[in-house]
């Protein structure tokens, strides 16, 4: 039952704790000792930072293209339940949940797997594309095992998004500030969760859902190919925000600075 699911799935996130404490003792005794550093004021940390990060326009891009994607990835989490339970029962929805995270796994296996040296750029733009378009089948039609074919392929391609976004910007900030560059990064991309969380729900329900009511403005339009009534706004919502990654994919590849990152900063031959 979906007890016994959420149970067992706390118990596997328990474990990865373990994981991660073995694996940073191991990296842990592996680093060479390095001087001390003087103290800084915060203000100072994060004015340096804050320079690390925008002294390269292409790395400054990406970081907003973090943010995308933890957009697209709170929408999902906001949304996917109230979509799924709007045809179907708990029950399922668990079993989905569970399904669709394993895409995560898989993909971060393969990742662990296959050492990826260049290509960054491709990787991040097939990538994000390809996180797009399950994005918008996810919420194509109330049925199960099209969201759980296309949330698995979802959630497959953020890892490798991820990896794209990491490996650009890591080598291409100074050794001795990425520390301070990285607290940014992380706080800049969180920013994609808080607006999804704030405002999804609200779009939802004020302007979708009735857009796609048996009566509503667009039931004789878009409501032929992605149905009408429960649901289905919610449904539009996550096909517009999949759609709206794709593009931003599709422009990631004719961005001159961030190609640039490929090359260490330098023009492409």
């Amino acid at each position: 039952d979906v007890y016994k699911r959420q149970r067992l799935l706390l118990i596997i996130d328990i474990c990865t704790f373990f994981v991660t404490v073995s694996t940073t003792l191991a990296v842990r005794k592996g680093l060479a000792g390095v001087a001390p550093q003087p103290k800084m004021s915060l203000l100072s940390e994060l004015r340096d930072g804050w320079a690390g990060l925008t002294a390269n326009k292409g790395i400054l891009l990406l970081v907003l293209m973090g943010s995308l994607i933890t957009f697209s990835l709170g929408v999902i989490q906001t949304l996917a339940s109230p979509m799924v339970l709007s045809f179907t029962s708990s029950a399922v929805l668990g079993t989905l949940m569970t399904v669709i995270a394993l895409g995560m796994l898989v993909s971060s296996f393969v990742l662990g797997s296959v050492p990826i040296k260049k290509g960054y750029v491709r990787l991040l733009t097939l990538s994000l594309f390809g996180a797009g378009v399950f994005m918008a089948f996810f919420g194509l039609r109330p049925n199960i095992v099209l969201i759980g074919v296309s949330g698995f392929f979802f959630f497959a391609m953020l890892p490798f998004a991820n990896t794209g976004i990491d490996c650009l910007i890591r080598t291409n900030i100074d050794n001795q500030i990425q520390g301070r560059v990285w607290g940014l990064v992380g706080l800049i991309s969180q920013l994609g969760y808080v607006a999804a969380y704030a405002i999804s729900g609200i779009l939802a329900d004020y302007v979708f859902t009735p857009l796609l009511l048996p009566d509503g403005l667009l039931a004789e339009s878009v409501g032929k190919l992605l149905g009408t009534g429960a649901g289905r706004g919610i449904g539009f919502l996550i096909v517009v925000a999949g759609l709206l990654l794709c593009v931003t994919a599709v422009s990631l590849a004719g961005i001159k600075p961030i190609r640039r990152l490929e090359c260490g900063g330098v023009d492409e031959p």
